[in-house]
């Protein structure tokens, strides 16, 4: 399975927050830095309202302390070596740096306890599925067009409807090639960055 997700938050203080993701089915390739070809099954895109109610309960749903480093690759001094790592049953992709770095840390990060809350009850169900997160940088999101009505990256979407397929690079290759801000930038050529698809 794989999932990419995007959202938009409204700091102008209306609540019209928005998220947007596309769910399909692609191959290990994917995970592997590989274009790979992908069978999209469902899109969304609508108003991002705050939690209220859940019913998670993670005395049901815990796995073990070894399922949960197997998914992010922490089982062995090697990532890659692990299966559940560079074949996982799922992936996430998300364009949130501060997201990825969380979900990927040990520790709870910032002061903001309902963050720390909802980024625990994400990495417990990322581990439920065995799923991978995985980041790439906003100007090669195809969901970030569903999330703004102006100055979204409209060109990852049209490639990647029409070839079928999507490529992710390893997130150091990307963040040694310079700032995110750069990243930010829209672009109305038909190369973003050195991302093919």
């Amino acid at each position: 399975h794989v999932l990419i997700a995007d959202s938009a938050f409204d700091t102008s203080g209306k609540e019209k927050s928005q998220f947007g993701y596309l769910l399909g089915f692609t191959t290990p390739g994917l995970n592997q830095g590989q274009t790979a070809p992908v069978s999209l099954m469902q899109w969304k895109s609508k108003r991002l309202r705050r939690i209220r109610f859940s019913n998670f309960n993670p005395r049901t749903k815990q796995r073990s302390e070894d399922e949960i480093l197997e998914t992010f690759g922490k089982t062995k001094v090697i990532a890659s070596e692990v299966r559940a790592f560079s074949d996982p049953q799922g992936t996430a992709i998300v364009d949130a740096k501060a997201l990825f770095d969380s979900l990927n840390s040990d520790q709870s990060n910032g002061d903001d306890d309902r963050a720390a809350l909802e980024i625990a009850i994400i990495k417990e169900s990322l581990a439920m599925t065995k799923t991978r997160p995985r980041w790439v940088p906003h100007n090669v999101n195809p969901a970030d067009s569903l999330t703004k009505v102006e100055n979204a990256h409209v060109e990852p979407m049209l490639r990647f409807l029409k070839n079928h397929a999507y490529m992710i690079e390893e997130e150091e290759e990307v963040l040694e090639r310079g700032r995110q801000s750069q990243h930010r930038m829209k672009s109305s050529s038909r190369t973003e960055g050195n991302f093919q698809f």
